[in-house]
């Protein structure tokens, strides 16, 4: 029996720096797809050469699940977008992909380019991870989303319910009678089992005995850090508690500032990208 070849088509794997949950949904899904079944590999739009996605490659080749694209940025938006194409479009018609699985909102795009202009015309698959995409542009979002994405995928997914009645919400969606699959992220098994030793000590530098507030998250306006640095001073004018914040991203600089504006900053941890949450 031949296996079915899923492309996931995600934006990057500097997972836990420029990239976030979406694309590790992603990768996960070519890591544990049945290898009997699925002949699965990965598509990064954009490579980013920082330590994270070197991590991430690693592991990956160990694991035998190739990795495409990774088109690096030079400064020319547009030149990047037509490189990035011309390899996509190459390796599509190399790979010869039956799904493409897209993971972002100009991910979706792209799907839907291949899915009818290349002679290959792989099936389309789109996974929603978040309720408000387009925020940059919302016109656009908002054509895509109500008036050509519901006829033209083959299935979308969300991963939530909350994601899966907005999109069954669409009045187009009502009128074909397109419903989305709902599917849960699954869990590593492997990360289940960590926890379950409760000898692990604290991260280094973090006193003991004293209340801990945890944030995990990439570094980014959407995630909130910023509410919760506002909010510190007034926790801790009723308990001495201390913020540890996980995750790295463009507003570290901004966010490290707030801290020291707000004379919290001998109160606030932050400890980068961790694999021990």
């Amino acid at each position: 029996m031949r296996r079915i070849r899923v492309i996931q088509l995600v934006s990057g794997i500097a997972i836990g720096d420029q990239s976030g949950g979406a694309e590790q949904v992603a990768v996960h899904l070519a890591r544990l797809l049945n290898r009997d079944f699925f002949d699965v590999s990965v598509f990064a739009m954009r490579g980013y050469g920082s330590q994270a996605e070197w991590q991430w490659l690693a592991r990956l080749a160990a694991e035998q699940v190739p990795v495409y694209g990774l088109v690096p940025a030079t400064g020319a938006p547009r030149q990047d977008l037509r490189r990035m194409l011309r390899a996509l479009w190459g390796d599509v018609a190399r790979l010869r992909p039956d799904v493409i699985c897209s993971h972002s909102e100009r991910g979706d795009v792209v799907n839907l380019w291949l899915k009818y202009l290349h002679p290959v015309h792989p099936r389309a698959v789109r996974v929603m991870h978040t309720d408000q995409q387009w925020q940059t542009h919302p016109r656009i979002g908002f054509l895509l989303l109500q008036g050509l994405y519901p006829w033209a995928f083959d299935a979308e997914i969300g991963v939530s319910q909350v994601i899966c009645q907005v999109l069954q919400r669409r009045f187009l969606a009502r009128v074909l009678r397109r419903k989305p699959t709902l599917c849960y992220p699954g869990l590593d098994a492997a990360v289940l089992a960590r926890l379950a030793d409760r000898s692990r000590p604290r991260p280094a530098g973090l006193p003991d005995g004293c209340p801990l507030i945890g944030i995990i998250g990439r570094l980014a306006p959407q995630k909130g850090h910023a509410f919760l640095l506002e909010a510190l001073p007034m926790i801790r004018q009723v308990v001495p508690a201390r913020l540890v914040i996980i995750g790295t991203g463009p507003l570290e600089a901004d966010l490290r500032a707030q801290a020291v504006r707000l004379g919290i900053e001998q109160a606030v941890d932050f400890l980068g990208s961790r694999n021990d949450v």
